[in-house]
C-alpha cells in the first residue's frame, strides 16, 4: 500500500531544518559587548558590531532560504537592519559617531562573510 503525501513527510523528515544555534553565539556576543560597554573595557565596540551584523546575517538566512516568521527572527532581522541604518546615519550624516567608517566596513564584511558561509553550508547540506 502506497503512503500518502503526509505520510512521507513524518516518516522521512526534511534535511532543510532551520537552526538556533548560531543565534545563541551571536546573542552571547551581544551580551558580552554590552557589558564590557557598561564595565568601560576595550573591544566593546567590535564585540556589538559583529553580534548586530551575524543577527542580521542569520535572521536574513531565515527569512530568505527557510520562509521563516517567526517572532525571533523577524525581531533579530529588524535589530540588526536598525543598527545597519543607525551606523549608516552616523557615516553620512553625525561625522562617524556611532562608528566611522572603519565600523561600517567590518559590520559589512561580518555580514557578508558569514552570510556567505552558512549559505554555502546551507547548500552543501543538501
Amino acid at each position: 500500500m502506497d503512503n500518502d503525501i503526509l505520510d512521507d513527510y513524518f516518516v522521512n523528515k526534511p534535511k532543510n531544518k532551520f537552526s538556533f544555534n548560531l543565534f545563541y553565539v551571536w546573542t552571547a556576543l551581544l551580551v558580552l559587548g554590552v557589558i564590557f560597554k557598561i564595565q568601560h573595557w576595550p573591544l566593546a565596540g567590535l564585540f556589538l558590531l559583529v553580534s548586530y551584523a551575524g543577527l542580521l546575517s542569520h535572521s536574513l538566512i531565515g527569512i530568505l532560504f527557510f520562509k521563516m516568521r517567526d517572532y525571533p527572527i523577524l525581531f533579530f532581522g529588524l535589530f540588526g537592519l536598525y543598527h545597519f541604518a543607525q551606523i549608516m546615519y552616523g557615516i553620512f550624516f553625525l561625522d562617524g559617531k556611532p562608528y566611522n567608517i572603519y565600523g561600517a566596513t567590518i559590520y559589512t564584511a561580518v555580514l557578508v562573510g558569514s552570510f556567505f558561509f552558512e549559505y554555502v553550508y546551507i547548500q552543501r547540506r543538501n
